[in-house]
């Protein structure tokens, strides 16, 4: 065995009771975030069952997302995007889609691809938490509180 192996083989061993906080503070932030209207929370489906590495939610109609982003910036609380889209990102080359595979080209404007329009949906409406393992279970009231008071002006300010 090498050194790289034993080290992830002893982080191995910690994963299990990493994966059941990570779960009950996921529990704890659905419980909490259930008093935002309009917030869409993820629920698992009953085949599998997630590690909630991270939270994403998506935001009510009314939410602007970068100004979520940036009142949680200015809370101290790290909100990005829930996803980024490939096709979107700068990195790439102007017309990058899955319209015309492995040929470069693609029909659509940049950024906007109809076969792709749920990624890039979810790309404008949905805002991403800390890892939970990062996140004390303290911190859910401070975040939904900051993601009320961003979304309607503190709607669920009674957690």
């Amino acid at each position: 065995m090498t050194g790289i192996q034993a080290i992830e083989r002893a982080q191995l061993a910690g994963l299990p009771p990493t994966v059941v906080r990570r779960r009950e503070l996921a529990r704890r932030y659905a419980e909490r975030l259930a008093a935002i209207p309009g917030i869409v929370i993820p629920k698992e489906p009953e085949r599998a069952r997630s590690n909630w590495q991270s939270r994403c939610v998506g935001l009510p109609p009314r939410c602007d997302q970068i100004a979520v982003m940036q009142h949680s910036a200015a809370e101290v609380i790290g909100s990005p995007r829930g996803i980024r889209c490939a096709h979107r990102e700068a990195v790439y080359p102007t017309g990058f889609s899955s319209c015309t595979p492995g040929t470069g080209r693609c029909p659509c404007r940049a950024g906007r691809c109809p076969r792709l329009i749920e990624s890039e949906r979810a790309q404008d409406r949905t805002i991403q938490f800390p890892p939970f393992d990062a996140r004390a279970a303290r911190e859910i009231e401070r975040v939904a509180d900051a993601l009320a008071e961003s979304c309607c002006g503190g709607c669920s300010s009674a957690g």
